[in-house]
């Protein structure tokens, strides 16, 4: 029955690359940034408009997460990753005919692009875990590295794109969809389990209550929650931060790429310090970070500081998380228990309109910056307290 597929020796190293790939594709939504000014100059609409596609997608991403991991069956894993980034493409393509109307450039990159990278994105994480299983941190990190590394890839070539003559936002939506519907499913192809006795693995179902029911779940989601507000406000606001921003065409890039090496090394770090004192030190280095952005953001020299600083934390926000989930629950509930996990992207997607809203009013985000700094101290405090309960075979 194997028969079709690579040994597992040539599967191994065939897996991880292509994780790497889908993941490079389907973090093109994090180069948002990159699209906010021509967006704004193209529709006349504010800040905190433009960032509507961005923050609708981290409604449905997550919550096709919650609703995949909740389901009562479960979907093969190369029906979601080839089933995904069909649709996940087809919504950049078909983005690219919404010239007309900004809604539908919503409905087609928030609504139809979150459900594709719902579907698709945590089959390359699992699949790479369960064929590495001593180096869960490292390798998760190097897995969703690609989502931060294609948002500096995809960031730059959007940049080319529309300095070029005559493109709009709208035409580089459409070039960029016509390659991620063809290189995701493909990639998608390598995604299968490793085997044991010729068998096929199959994981075993995590009961909802043990998991749901305990401390260290609602731990993880609130320093999860607060983690993603704080890049996400960063991310989306990038070329907006500071009175230099019209010198900050190369911020998106550089916050992606310290965000991709950041996702590595945390996740480095978490295999040797363990959940616990990686998720404090990840937060209280966004403390730090935020903080300091009001002083920083003021030159063009310290918004490079800070964007590739915070790019560097954010990464380690999306690599210490899922890390601590396969610790304390085990590879084989990784999928379930982060899809839950992952709902706490529906309170930190608004953190971009709502800083995007008071850069608006008063032409700042000094506020903002300071409020999260506030809840990333806060957060910081609890998991400490909580420590024991992140701890693995508590």
């Amino acid at each position: 029955m194997l028969s079709a597929f690579p040994s597992d020796r040539a599967a191994r190293w065939l897996v991880l690359p292509a994780a790497v790939l889908m993941q490079v594709c389907l973090g093109a939504t994090y180069s948002w940034a990159a699209y906010v000014g021509a967006l704004r100059e193209a529709t006349g609409l504010g800040q905190a408009a433009v960032q509507a596609p961005y923050a609708v997608f981290y409604y449905v991403f997550p919550m096709t997460m919650a609703v995949l991991a909740s389901m009562p069956f479960r979907l093969p894993r190369r029906a979601k990753a080839v089933g995904g980034g069909l649709l996940f493409g087809a919504s950049w393509v078909a983005a690219g005919f919404t010239a007309a109307d900004f809604r539908l450039t919503t409905l087609c990159i928030g609504v139809l692009g979150g459900i594709g990278a719902g579907l698709a994105y945590l089959v390359p994480v699992a699949t790479a875990v369960a064929w590495f299983p001593r180096h869960k941190g490292l390798v998760t990190g190097i897995a969703v590295a690609g989502f931060g590394g294609g948002a500096a890839l995809l960031g730059t070539v959007a940049d080319h794109l529309l300095a070029r003559p005559g493109w709009t936002p709208h035409d580089v939506l459409r070039s960029l969809g016509m390659v991620f519907v063809v290189v995701v499913p493909l990639a998608g192809l390598a995604m299968r389990q490793p085997s044991a006795g010729g068998t096929m693995l199959v994981a075993p179902r995590v009961p909802v209550r043990e998991v749901l029911g305990g401390r260290a779940f609602w731990t993880l989601f609130m320093t999860f929650s607060v983690g993603l507000a704080a890049g996400l406000a960063v991310n989306g606001n990038l070329r907006q931060l500071g009175q230099a921003a019209a010198g900050a065409v190369s911020l998106v890039p550089l916050f992606a790429l310290c965000n991709a090496a950041g996702r590595i090394l945390w996740g480095a770090i978490a295999d040797r310090t363990g959940p616990a004192a990686s998720i404090v030190a990840n937060l209280a280095a966004w403390a730090l970070m935020l903080a300091a952005g009001p002083f920083l953001t003021g030159s063009l020299e310290g918004l490079r500081i800070f964007a590739a600083a915070a790019g560097f934390v954010y990464g380690g926000v999306l690599v210490v998380h899922p890390s601590a989930v396969v610790r304390l629950w085990g590879p084989d509930a990784f999928t379930r228990v982060y899809g839950w996990l992952a709902t706490g992207h529906f309170l930190s997607a608004m953190a971009p309109p709502l800083a995007g809203w008071a850069f608006d009013r008063t032409g700042s985000f000094a506020l903002p910056l300071l409020a999260l700094a506030g809840m990333a101290a806060v957060a910081a405090g609890i998991a400490w307290a909580a420590r024991a309960s992140l701890s693995p075979g508590r």
